[in-house]
C-alpha cells in the first residue's frame, strides 16, 4: 500500500476495502483445503470414525477463524494508522460499516453442509456409507454453527477494539497538538456539566480575597 492511494478519507475507506478483501480470499482458500486430508482418509480398508472426523474439521475452521481475525486487524491497524498519519481518518461508523462485512457466520455454516455433501459424494464413489447414517449429524452440525458463531463474535470484538484504540489515540494526539485548546475543552465540557462548582468556586474566592484585604 502506498502512502499516495490514500487521497482523502473516502480513499481510506477504499484502500481498508481493498486490504480486507484480499485477507478475506485467502481466508476462502484455506478453508476450502480445512476438508480435503479428512476426505482423503476415506478409503474402503479404514475404519472411519465420523466423531473424530467432525471433531478436527470444527477445530480446523475455529483455528482459521482465529487465524483471520488476526490478519484483519493487521491489515485495518496499518491502513487506518496511515490514514491517521496523512490526515484523513474516515468516520469512525464507516470503518466499522466495512469491517462488519468481513464477518459472516452463515458462510461457516455453509461450508459445514458442504462438507458433509463432500463426504456424502464420496460414500457414493466406494458404494458404502462408511457408518455415517447412523450418525447423529444434529450435533456435530449444531457444535459447527455454535463455533462459527462464537468465533465470529471473538473477531467482531477484537476489530472494534482495534478501531476504538486507533480513534482514541487520534483524540489524545489531537489534544496534545492544540494543547491549551484541548485543556479549554474539557474545562469547558466540566462547567457545561457542573455550573454550580464554578460559582462555588468563584464565591470561595471573594471569601478569600475579602479576608486577605482585611
Amino acid at each position: 500500500m502506498r502512502e499516495e492511494e490514500i487521497l482523502d478519507s473516502g480513499g481510506t475507506l477504499k484502500v481498508l476495502r481493498s486490504a480486507l478483501n484480499l485477507v478475506y480470499e485467502e481466508h476462502i482458500a484455506r478453508l476450502l483445503a480445512i476438508p480435503n486430508p479428512f476426505l482423503e482418509a476415506m478409503t474402503p480398508d479404514r475404519r472411519i470414525i465420523f466423531q473424530d472426523v467432525f471433531d478436527g474439521y470444527n477445530k480446523g475452521i475455529e483455528a482459521e477463524i482465529s487465524r483471520y481475525g488476526d490478519c484483519l486487524r493487521s491489515e485495518l491497524t496499518e491502513v487506518l494508522e496511515r490514514g491517521q498519519v496523512s490526515g484523513f481518518l474516515p468516520a469512525k461508523e464507516a470503518v466499522i460499516e466495512v469491517v462488519s462485512d468481513f464477518i459472516d457466520p452463515d458462510l461457516y455454516k455453509m461450508r459445514f453442509e458442504k462438507f458433509l455433501e463432500s463426504i456424502d459424494r464420496k460414500c457414493g464413489q466406494y458404494g458404502t456409507d462408511f457408518g455415517l447414517v447412523s450418525h447423529r449429524l444434529e450435533i456435530p452440525r449444531s457444535t459447527a454453527q455454535v463455533g462459527a458463531e462464537n468465533g465470529c463474535k471473538r473477531v467482531h470484538r477484537l476489530l472494534l477494539s482495534t478501531i476504538d484504540t486507533v480513534y482514541l489515540s487520534q483524540v489524545n494526539t489531537s489534544d496534545n497538538k492544540h494543547g491549551g485548546r484541548g485543556f479549554y475543552r474539557r474545562i469547558n465540557d466540566i462547567y457545561g456539566e457542573h455550573p454550580a462548582l464554578f460559582w462555588l468556586m468563584a464565591l470561595a474566592i471573594s471569601v478569600f480575597l475579602g479576608v486577605v484585604a482585611l
